[in-house]
């Protein structure tokens, strides 16, 4: 356990061979860096977890989540996600699709995608919301968005 600060419980937890910060207040979860670098093909991020039978959304994908993961080709980020940390994918200079359900665009800084062939890389996302994709930053450097 992380401690409790201000009423808030956060905790670690490893779950289907990923790390997980479990916010018990909110529900929510935020995935954490690990070992993932022998990571290749396609990899889908849970829209939720279970941990010790509680349910958490997972809402963020944190700092240097998945560095590093070179072998990635393409990767599900859910609904569920509303911000993208600094270097989330930094380096996983094999990602060729991104595929993003989340209706508003996750507030993502510059460097999430830092160290990616960007402008060979397909961004797939909700058919209402290309237009926001394609007006927001680091979403509009991908060579090319799509409505999924």
């Amino acid at each position: 356990m992380l401690g409790d600060t201000s009423g808030i419980v956060m905790k670690e937890a490893s779950i289907d061979g990923f790390n997980y910060t479990l916010e018990d207040i909110t529900l929510t979860a935020t995935l954490k860096p690990g070992s993932y670098e022998q990571l290749e093909g396609d990899l889908n991020i849970p829209s939720e977890v279970s941990y010790e039978g509680q349910k958490y959304s997972v809402k963020y994908i944190g700092e240097y989540a998945l560095a590093f993961c070179g072998g990635l080709t393409s990767v599900t980020i859910p609904r569920s996600v509303v911000s993208i940390g600094h270097a989330a994918f930094y380096g996983c200079s094999g990602l060729e699709d991104v595929y993003c359900f989340a209706d508003n665009v996750p507030t993502t800084v510059r460097s999430a995608f830092q160290a990616i062939p960007l402008a060979t890389a397909t961004l797939h996302v909700p058919a209402g919301s290309v237009e926001e994709y394609k007006t927001t930053s680091p979403w509009n450097e991908f060579g090319s968005i799509e409505d999924s």
